[in-house]
């Protein structure tokens, strides 16, 4: 016995005639705020799991790891390739993109704009 599927339409009436549109640029903006976040976030989880794992192996000694401009800004850049890379093959869409309603023409996508 299967169950019955129910379609809910998650974008308002007055914002369907929007969609394949371009994103203008407020649009755009948040929408690289919020990946930049999510990586912001990541990096600090990691540091602070790194940070963790040496208290607990240092006890009294433990002083925070420093971490130089240079290897901030390597490891940021790294992590947002990796979050572009594994958001993209895998839905195709990242964060932003869910969030700000935009649709994905990216690889893979079978959105293709308007016809």
């Amino acid at each position: 016995m299967s169950t019955p599927r129910i379609h809910v339409e998650t974008i308002p009436i007055e914002a369907r005639s929007f969609q394949g549109e371009a994103a203008g640029l407020v649009t755009r903006v948040a929408a690289n705020i919020i990946d930049v976040a999510v990586v912001v976030l990541g990096l600090v989880t990691v540091y602070l799991g790194v940070a963790g794992v040496m208290f607990l192996r240092q006890g009294a000694r433990f002083t925070f790891p420093i971490v130089t401009y240079r290897a901030a800004v390597v490891a940021g850049f790294v992590a947002l390739v990796m979050y572009f890379t594994v958001s993209w093959a895998a839905a195709p869409l990242s964060l932003d993109v869910v969030v700000t309603g935009r649709h994905s023409s990216g690889p893979g996508s079978t959105y293709r704009g308007r016809s």
